[in-house]
């Protein structure tokens, strides 16, 4: 029900998991492991904190940090390159939109638009309306 980062076989990972199982079908179940999970809570710049046998929160996006800071350390860095990626990823779906007007795609079907009509086009479509698509691609 909660996520947090700690390292694995460790104290508190087993006590944690104990204390999930033995609160899981208890109606207030959720608050307990919840208030636990606040006492053995870590900010991460805690002073003399043991990293082993603490909880810290971390969010969804910390499975991919170990990722982020392979070839730089600075928190700049990482930042810098993040973007940098988002912004190539966003480029690549422009360049390869299926449902640009013209794109690969379309011109393989012979049209300006690669968009077809489902199954529904015989209920609500007319002869008019389908001949209009066909010449307007």
């Amino acid at each position: 029900r909660f996520r947090f980062f700690s390292k694995l076989a460790t104290k508190v990972v087993k006590e944690m998991g104990e204390l999930e199982s033995a609160h899981l079908n208890e109606a207030d179940g959720a608050d307990l492991l919840r208030k636990e999970i606040e006492k053995r809570y870590t900010p991460i710049s805690t002073e003399g904190a043991n990293p082993v046998q603490s909880l810290f929160f971390m969010g969804q996006d910390g499975v991919f940090a170990k990722r982020f800071v392979t070839e730089s350390t600075d928190v700049a860095s990482v930042i810098a390159r993040f973007f940098t990626r988002v912004g190539e990823l966003a480029a690549l779906v422009d360049a390869h939109d299926p449902l640009k007007e013209n794109s690969s795609f379309a011109r393989e079907m012979g049209t300006r638009y690669p968009i077809m009509q489902g199954p529904m086009a015989n209920i609500s479509d007319n002869a008019d309306f389908a001949d209009t698509v066909f010449r307007e691609g």
